[in-house]
Order: structure tokens, then C-alpha cells, then sequence
């Protein structure tokens, strides 16, 4: 599990990957790792929806796709919103209803996550995604189904939305729906280290206050 609140001061860039930047919107985002997408989209530069992270070999692919968006014709993921605050909103997309939207939301995630293993079996994931206006995901964590004591399973924030507290956001709301089914949990390990200084940063933050 990892906190990828992904940033350019990341130590090292490791394992051999063809994707080297994604396109995401008017970001260009420089790749950390190898994801398993399919062979035919294993390029230096892979072009993303912002609004619901399909994935394409070309801008004109793109341009194509959003005239069919589903995600980007409603404005929201394809899920149910379960938090608003203010100007901010989260919403439940479950894996076995939405898997091509949380497969490629997955795969996203694997290039800034060496640890994630699980990018095609989303089924049994709940994803909590936190979108903004116009609809573009920001990030999500996920969660597994059958692992109630598990407040997440993966968290991920991509890169140009760090740092502004997203991640504390994701965190605490994966700690508040364990409260609400009378569960207390922890999140999945192992830890990588940036996960364990999220996690850490968030208790200290509720510790103080």
C-alpha cells in the first residue's frame, strides 16, 4: 500500500518500463514504475482520460473517446457519492459493477506504486474516488470487500494534486467507515515507506488535535 502523493523529489525511478509519461489532461507525468497494461499500449507515452483514467496511444484516440465519456457526460465517477465537504466529494465505485473503469484506474496507480500486485482483479475492491470540476480523478484509495478490519488497501494521489491534502482526506475517510460499521482496523501491509509517513502524518495531525 502506498501513499503515491507521487512528487519529482521521488529518490530513484526502478524496474525496466516502456511508459515513461503519462498525458493526463494538460499534465504530462513522469512514470515510476512498470504497469501491466496490454503490449499494444507499452509506449513512452501513454495518453489518459482524466475523467475516467481509459487509456489510449494517441491524443486523436483521446479526442475520439470523450465524445462517448460516460464518466465525463455525468460529471462524476460512476459510483455513489458517500462524502461532501464543501467543494470536495468522494464516491464508491465498486469493481464488480464498474471493472473497466477501476481496471484502468489500477493500472494508473501501478505507475507510482512498485508494491500494487492486484490491477485486473478489482471485483472484490470497492474504490473511493475523489474527482474535481471539471471531472478529472485526483485520487482514491481502495478497499477490500471481504477484509472489514482493512480500512484501505491501496491509496494513491497523483502527482500534481499533492501536497494539498488529499491523502490526510482519504485516510480519514477510510477510518470513518470503519466507525460506521462498528470496526476498527488498520490498513493492508506491508507499508511501503511513503505509505507508513502518510499514515504516520495523518495520526500525529489527529493526536494534536
Amino acid at each position: 500500500m502506498d501513499d503515491s502523493a507521487a512528487s519529482t523529489d521521488h529518490p530513484a525511478v526502478t524496474n525496466i518500463r516502456a511508459i515513461t509519461h503519462v498525458r493526463y489532461g494538460p499534465w504530462r507525468l513522469r512514470t515510476w514504475y512498470w504497469s501491466p497494461y496490454p503490449d499494444v499500449f507499452q509506449i513512452a507515452e501513454l495518453v489518459v482520460c482524466r475523467a475516467c483514467c481509459l487509456y489510449f496511444a494517441s491524443a486523436a484516440a483521446l479526442r475520439a473517446h470523450h465524445r462517448h465519456c460516460r464518466a465525463a457526460a455525468c460529471g462524476a465517477p460512476p459510483g455513489t457519492c458517500v462524502y461532501t465537504a464543501s467543494d470536495v466529494a468522494v464516491y464508491r465505485v465498486r469493481g464488480d459493477a464498474e471493472p473497466l473503469f477501476c481496471t484502468s484506474l489500477a493500472l494508473l496507480a501501478k505507475l507510482w506504486i512498485d508494491q500494487k500486485e492486484r490491477c485486473y482483479h478489482v471485483p472484490l475492491f470497492d474504490f473511493y474516488v475523489l474527482p474535481a470540476v471539471p471531472l478529472t480523478v485526483l485520487g482514491y484509495f481502495s478497499r477490500h470487500r471481504q477484509h472489514r478490519t482493512r480500512c484501505m488497501s491501496c491509496l494513491l494521489v497523483l502527482p500534481p494534486f499533492q501536497h494539498q491534502g488529499y491523502a490526510q482526506l482519504l485516510i480519514d475517510l477510510s477510518y470513518q467507515l470503519l466507525v460506521r460499521e462498528g470496526q476498527s482496523g488498520v490498513p493492508e501491509e506491508p507499508l511501503s515507506e511513503r505509505g507508513a509517513a502518510a499514515f504516520t502524518a495523518y495520526w500525529r495531525r489527529t493526536l494534536v488535535r
